[in-house]
């Protein structure tokens, strides 16, 4: 953007005739930019949201697969202290 507002105040400097189409497409730019910005920084937001919620799945798999290990465990042990008679 520093590029096209240099140029647009070489020509607006050296008085060209179409100046006030030139300020005027200047500051579209610049409300263009200002959207896009916007736009990204919400789509940053989602993408936070949605790693942080992808993780949390992540997780909860990870602790799920923990807990079926210890009841599988406590299940053999369990088999174990029938079969000894305990």
């Amino acid at each position: 953007m520093d590029s096209v507002d240099a140029q647009a105040k070489d020509l607006v400097d050296n008085s060209h005739p179409s100046t006030d189409q030139i300020l005027a497409r200047q500051d579209e730019l610049h409300a263009a930019l200002e959207r896009l910005q916007k736009l990204l920084d919400v789509k940053r937001e989602e993408l936070q949201a949605a790693s942080g919620l992808c993780n949390f799945h992540i997780d909860v798999n990870e602790t799920m697969v923990r807990c079926s290990t210890l009841q599988f465990s406590l299940s053999v042990i369990l088999m174990t202290l029938g079969l000894l008679g305990l």
